[in-house]
C-alpha cells in the first residue's frame, strides 16, 4: 500500500510495498510516484524491481483525506503469478484445439478406407462403430474446448 499526494509524491508506504518494489525501509517514502490523476480506479501496472525482476501489478486507487489534504490510497497487488498462469491456459487451450482438430483428418481417411477396402461387413460394421465412437469422443472434446474457451473469455473480461 502507498499513500501519495496530489503532485505524485509518496507520503506513506507499508512493508509490503517495501518488498514488492524491493527497496529499503525509507527509500520509497519522499520519491515520485506518478500523477495520480492519471492513475484510472483500478489497472495493471508493471514494476522493475532492484533485483531486475519484472512484477505485474493491480493497482486500485482511493481518494482519501490524510491530515486535511486529499491524498491517494494506492493498493497494489502483485499478479504475476496469475497472469503467468492464464497464459499457460491460453496456450493450452490452443494445444488442445490444435490436437482436436488433427485427429479429425487422419480418422475421415480411416473410414473412407474401411468402407472402400474392406469387404467382411462384419469386421467394416465393427471398425466404423470404433471410428463413430472416437467422432463422438472429439465432438465431446470440442464441446470442452468451446466451454473453456467461454470460461477463459469471461475471466479475461472480468479481470479487465
Amino acid at each position: 500500500m502507498l499513500v501519495i499526494d496530489e503532485k505524485g509524491y509518496v507520503i506513506f508506504k507499508n512493508t509490503s510495498a517495501e518488498q514488492m518494489f524491493d527497496i529499503l525501509e525509507g527509500e520509497l517514502t519522499g520519491n515520485y510516484f506518478g500523477f495520480p490523476h492519471l492513475i484510472k480506479d483500478s489497472e495493471e501496472i508493471e514494476i522493475i524491481r532492484k533485483d531486475g525482476n519484472l512484477l505485474i501489478s493491480e493497482i486500485r486507487k482511493t481518494e482519501i483525506d490524510w491530515e486535511g489534504k486529499t491524498v491517494y490510497l494506492l493498493s497494489i497487488r502483485d499478479i504475476t503469478e496469475r497472469k503467468k498462469t492464464m497464459k499457460q491456459i491460453e496456450q493450452n487451450i490452443e494445444y488442445f484445439a490444435h490436437i482436436v482438430d488433427h485427429i479429425r483428418n487422419p480418422l475421415a481417411i480411416l473410414s473412407g478406407f474401411v468402407q472402400i477396402k474392406i469387404d467382411d461387413e462384419e469386421i467394416k460394421t465393427r471398425v466404423l462403430r470404433q471410428v463413430d465412437r472416437i467422432e463422438k469422443i472429439i465432438k465431446q472434446l470440442d464441446q470442452g474446448w468451446m466451454d473453456t474457451e467461454d470460461t477463459r473469455r469471461f475471466l479475461k473480461g472480468y479481470k479487465d
